[in-house]
C-alpha cells in the first residue's frame, strides 16, 4: 500500500528544517526511509530531539519491539533521544504537559504527537511516525505556520524531555538510560527479565510494516 498523503507532506517538511526538529511520537518505529532522511538532517546540522515511550510507559508491547532495535542506528544518525519515564509525577505537578495515565496501574503513557519545525512550524494531529500511521490508519493534523504556537509546542515537548530518561551510549557501546537527577540504568529502566525477553521475541517476527 502506497505512503499517505499526509505522510508525504510531513516527510518533505521534515526535510525542510534548516536547524531544528523536534519529535514527539507515543508509537515511534522508524523504518529504513525515516532513518535516511534523519540521516540527511543530521549531516546537514540540524539538531534531532525525539521523544517516545519507554519499554515501561508503552502500553503497546509489540510496537516497543519495533521500536526497540532501531535504537543504535537513531543515536548514530546524531538524534537526541529520550523515553518517557512511567512515573511521571514532575509533569503532573508541573502542568506543563499532558499526558495519559492508566487507572489500572497508576502508570503515565505519553499519547501526544507534535512535530516541531525551525520553532516557526509545528504539526499536531493523530500522526505517529510509525509504518501503521503512514500506511494502514486513517490520521488527521494540522501543520500551523507560526512562531508563537510553534514555540509553545517546542516548550511542551521540551517539557516532556526534561523528564524522561535521556537515551545514549556508554563507553563500550551499550545503551544507557540517564535520569534528570543523574541516575542510569543499563537495562530498560522498570521492567522485568520476563518483559525484556518478550520484546525481543516479538522483535523477531516479520510484523514490522504491521505496527
Amino acid at each position: 500500500k502506497r505512503k499517505s498523503d499526509l505522510a508525504s507532506r510531513l516527510g518533505r517538511a521534515l526535510q525542510q528544517a534548516e536547524k531544528e526538529v523536534i519529535i514527539v511520537s507515543p508509537y515511534f518505529v522508524p523504518r529504513r526511509g525515516v532513518l535516511e532522511n534523519l540521516a540527511r538532517l543530521g549531516e546537514r546540522g540540524v539538531s534531532l530531539r525525539v521523544l517516545t515511550n519507554s519499554q515501561a510507559s508503552n502500553d503497546v508491547v509489540v510496537v516497543h519491539a519495533g521500536y526497540a532495535p532501531t535504537r543504535h542506528a537513531l543515536l548514530a544518525r546524531g538524534v537526541d533521544l529520550f523515553e518517557l519515564k512511567p512515573d511521571s509525577g514532575q509533569l503532573r505537578k508541573s502542568g506543563k504537559a499532558k499526558i495519559r495515565f492508566r487507572p489500572s496501574t497508576g502508570l503515565a503513557s505519553l499519547h501526544a504527537k507534535v512535530f516541531v519545525i525551525d520553532r516557526t512550524r509545528c504539526f499536531i494531529g493523530s500522526f505517529n511516525l510509525d509504518p501503521r500511521s503512514a500506511r494502514l490508519n486513517t490520521e488527521m493534523g494540522i501543520m500551523v505556520d507560526c512562531p508563537i504556537i510553534a514555540g509553545e509546542a517546542a516548550e511542551f515537548a521540551l517539557a516532556l524531555m526534561d523528564a524522561a530518561y535521556k537515551v545514549d551510549l556508554d563507553g563500550c557501546g551499550r545503551l544507557r538510560w540517564t535520569s534528570a537527577d543523574g541516575q542510569t540504568y543499563d537495562r530498560d529502566p522498570h521492567t522485568g527479565v520476563g518483559a525484556r525477553l518478550l520484546v525481543r521475541l516479538l522483535g523477531l517476527f516479520p510484523i514490522e510494516a504491521q505496527l
